[in-house]
């Protein structure tokens, strides 16, 4: 399997591309939302709870943009909720004729993650709900407290669960719970010694780094040091 991204120009999100072989991977939750290209259809893969299990039965090559955490909802003009731990195709979404014109961009594009981008970025009209998105997504990686992050945005807590809803899929603290394990396990991936990733990423102590990872994640913290 090979694989690369980058981060993009003109939206807030990923760009990456990936050649994948026959066999089973296991995708982590990470808050975020993508838009997948095999070269054929365009899949949307909602936001996960629990880590997808991806099946690939022959070689195949994928160019995606990866949103940042409630940006897609933006851009798709659907809720998040609709889409939790699934994969849809944009078809069934926004319909075919919709749906082939966005698509159709790709087919002769030399470049095709740029033409994507470019295309992604053209979806995001609504500015000011992106902005939003990306100023919760802030607070709750710092750990504000969601009564803070409530008052800031002039909401009660309720009004803020039903918006988070609605951009994250689920709520802030859930929203919290699963950034903080893709924290803790970016920094074991970058070698940091496991006695200190649980302050690092915001965990009270090692047995709550070890119990949230193995249940967001699927893994003990220690399967994710390089190999």
């Amino acid at each position: 399997m090979s694989y690369a991204e980058r981060r993009a120009v003109l939206l807030p999100a990923t760009m990456w591309t990936s050649r994948s072989g026959p066999g089973e991977r296991a995708i982590i939750p990470d808050g975020s939302m993508d838009l997948i290209w095999d070269g054929s259809r365009m899949m949307v893969a909602g936001p996960d709870r629990r880590p997808y299990r991806h099946l690939c039965t022959g070689w195949q090559r994928f160019t995606a943009v990866r949103f940042d955490p409630g940006v897609a909802p933006v851009a798709l003009g659907i809720p998040a909720s609709e889409l939790l731990d699934s994969r849809v195709d944009l078809a069934d979404l926004w319909g075919e004729r919709r749906a082939r014109a966005f698509t159709e961009q790709l087919d002769p594009a030399p470049h095709p993650t740029r033409t994507l981008e470019a295309a992604a970025a053209r979806l995001l009209t609504d500015r000011r709900q992106v902005g939003w998105a990306l100023a919760v997504t802030r607070a709750v990686r710092a750990g504000v407290s969601i009564d803070r992050i409530a008052a800031e945005c002039a909401l009660a807590p309720r009004q803020l669960l039903r918006r988070s809803t609605h951009a994250f899929g689920y709520g802030p603290k859930q929203l919290q719970r699963i950034l903080r394990v893709q924290t803790a396990a970016e920094l074991i991936r970058a070698g940091a010694a496991l006695s200190s990733v649980a302050a690092q990423a915001g965990f009270a102590d090692y047995s709550h780094l070890y119990r949230e990872v193995r249940a967001v994640a699927g893994h003990r913290p220690a399967d994710f040091r390089p190999a």
